[in-house]
C-alpha cells in the first residue's frame, strides 16, 4: 500500500517553483469585475481564484471544470443584474421563449440559453459568439469524456471533435491556437496543460468583455489570482 503524502511532501520547494513559473508564463493581468458585494459576485471571485490556483499547481482537469462553472456563474451573475435593472428579461432557446422576472428562473436555463440571452442583451459581444459557443461545446465534451491530444497542423495546435444529435454525427468543431503561443505560455506539452491553458485564457477573455459595462457602472475592485 502506498504511503499517503503529507501536504509538505506534495508542495515541495520545486513544486512551488514550478507553479510560480506557470503563473508567470500565463502573463497574468488583474481582472476587474466591478464593485459591490453580492453572493453571486463573491462566488465568481472565489471561482476565479480556484480556477487559477488549480491551473498553477497542475490540477488541469479541475481547472478546466472550474472554468466551465465560472463561465456559467458569470452569465447568471450579469443576467441577474439585468433582471434587477429591467424588471424582467427574455430567454430564448431555439423557438422557445421564456420571460424571466425572478433571478432564480435563470437556474432552470441551459448554458446554451444563457449564452443566447447574454448575446441578445449585449453582455457577450456578437463577435465573441463563436468563442462562447465553443467553450460551451468543450464543457459538454469534458463532462462526458477526457479531452484528447492536440495535433500540429502547420503553425497551429488543433483539436477536432464532433457533435452528436440523436446518436448521429452532426458537425465537426475545430479548436486551434498558434504553436508559438503554447511554447511561450505553457510549461509543458502535456495535452491536459494545453487544454487547461486554452480554456482558462479564453474564458478570461470573455469575462473581461462581459464585465466591461458593470465595471463602468460600479467602482472597480481588483481580483488577483
Amino acid at each position: 500500500m502506498a504511503t499517503k503524502q503529507s501536504l509538505s511532501d506534495r508542495y515541495t520547494p520545486d513544486f512551488i517553483a514550478q507553479a510560480e513559473e506557470r503563473r508567470q508564463k500565463l502573463d497574468y493581468k488583474s481582472l476587474h469585475v466591478g464593485g459591490g458585494s453580492t453572493t453571486r459576485i463573491e462566488r465568481v471571485r472565489t471561482l476565479l481564484y480556484q480556477t487559477h490556483q488549480n491551473y498553477y499547481f497542475g490540477h488541469f482537469n479541475a481547472s478546466c471544470i472550474l472554468a466551465g462553472v465560472l463561465f456559467e456563474q458569470c452569465l447568471i451573475c450579469l443576467l441577474e443584474e439585468e433582471i434587477e435593472l429591467k424588471g424582467k428579461i427574455t430567454c430564448k432557446q431555439d423557438k422557445n421563449i421564456v420571460i424571466v422576472d425572478d433571478p432564480q428562473g435563470l437556474l432552470n436555463q441551459s448554458l446554451y440559453a444563457l449564452i443566447q440571452t447574454a448575446l441578445h442583451y449585449k453582455i457577450i459581444p456578437n463577435e465573441q459568439a463563436e468563442l462562447a459557443d465553443g467553450l460551451r461545446r468543450i464543457r459538454n465534451y469534458l463532462m462526458h469524456d477526457d479531452l484528447g491530444s492536440f495535433m500540429i497542423d502547420g503553425l497551429n495546435f488543433e483539436f477536432r471533435f464532433g457533435s452528436m444529435q440523436n446518436g448521429a454525427f452532426v458537425e465537426e468543431h475545430v479548436i486551434s491556437m498558434l504553436t508559438s503561443e503554447v511554447k511561450t505560455h505553457c510549461l509543458t506539452r502535456d495535452p491536459q496543460e494545453i487544454w487547461a491553458y486554452y480554456i482558462l485564457t479564453r474564458t478570461r477573455r470573455l469575462i473581461v468583455l462581459m464585465f466591461e459595462e458593470r465595471v463602468k457602472r460600479l467602482p472597480p475592485e481588483k481580483v488577483n489570482s
